[in-house]
């Protein structure tokens, strides 16, 4: 694994799971082997099987799930195992990036947002998690408009939001007459 050979990793590895049954250390290696010579489904039961051993030392089985899921156009099937791995090690900015990043394409932005905070504080400099914190109150501000219009759509509190929208717009005149 540490000169790249990735297959035959795997290979190596699927022969020791083989003779040695019930190591899920060795299943962790075997599903991060396949995911990394990019053969992500075959990974899947290896990596579940791992983090479903319950030993906190195979947590970053976590980790590898949740991309694996990504990798596979399952984001939602992402976010539990980052949860889990972020509970374990929540320092750790990629895994963390990982799943703000996939809170924010669900359009969960109400989870994506102390994600992307959390990102922000520890690292300031960091413009992409900037932007993902602006992407998710601008979700959050979208979906209070939307629920706003459906529960009082004549109200004075939608005029003065459109109103101040047009302004900003410099649309005066249609701002006026609402």
């Amino acid at each position: 694994m540490g000169a790249g050979r990735f297959d035959e990793a795997a290979r190596i590895y699927a022969e020791l799971v083989q003779a040695v049954p019930g190591e899920d250390g060795l299943r962790l290696n075997l599903g991060m082997a396949l995911s990394m010579a990019g053969r992500p489904r075959e990974a899947l039961p290896h990596l579940q099987a791992a983090l479903d051993s319950g030993r906190p030392e195979l947590v970053p089985a976590a980790l590898f799930l949740g991309g694996v899921h990504l990798e596979l156009g399952q984001p939602a099937r992402a976010v539990g195992p980052l949860e889990t791995f972020l509970a374990a090690q929540p320092a750790n900015r990629d895994a963390r990036r990982m799943l703000a990043e996939t809170l924010l394409l669900l359009e969960r932005y109400g989870e994506a947002a102390p994600q992307y905070r959390t990102l922000t504080e520890q690292a300031p400099e960091d413009p992409a998690a900037w932007y993902g914190l602006g992407r998710s109150y601008e979700g959050l501000s979208q979906a209070a408009f939307a629920d706003l219009q459906v529960a009082a759509p004549e109200s004075a509190e939608i005029l003065l939001l459109v109103g101040g929208a047009l302004v900003a717009q410099e649309r005066d005149k249609r701002a006026f007459q609402l």
